[in-house]
């Protein structure tokens, strides 16, 4: 079974059966966050939409504290590596991705 949970603003949580993927989330500064980005200990997906702060939020911490695999646009992913971010997957609009036996779709 599947859930999705809301953490506040732009921010989700999916946890499937095998995973705990992440969707922009700007938890740190965010008033209407549900959770404290030190509350995550898992994560093994981190997609963020696009680069503005209420978005990207605390997606490079994560992923370099959990170990996530980094899912975001071409320059966001190059951004991430120099952030020392290891483990990242760049796309373009339009393109599908598998990241961890789960496909992504930017659109």
């Amino acid at each position: 079974m599947a859930s999705i949970r809301w953490l506040g603003h732009s921010a989700f949580e999916i946890i499937t059966d095998k995973k705990v993927i992440l969707v922009d989330p700007f938890l740190t500064g965010n008033p209407k966050a549900a959770i404290k980005a030190s509350d995550i200990t898992r994560a093994d997906i981190v997609c963020v939409t696009h680069d503005h702060n209420d978005h990207m939020g605390d997606a490079l911490e994560l992923c370099k504290r959990t170990g996530a695999t980094f899912v975001g646009i071409y320059e966001l992913g190059t951004y991430a590596q120099v952030q020392g971010v290891s483990d990242v997957v760049a796309m373009n609009i339009g393109a599908t991705v598998e990241v961890k036996e789960t496909k992504i779709s930017m659109v």
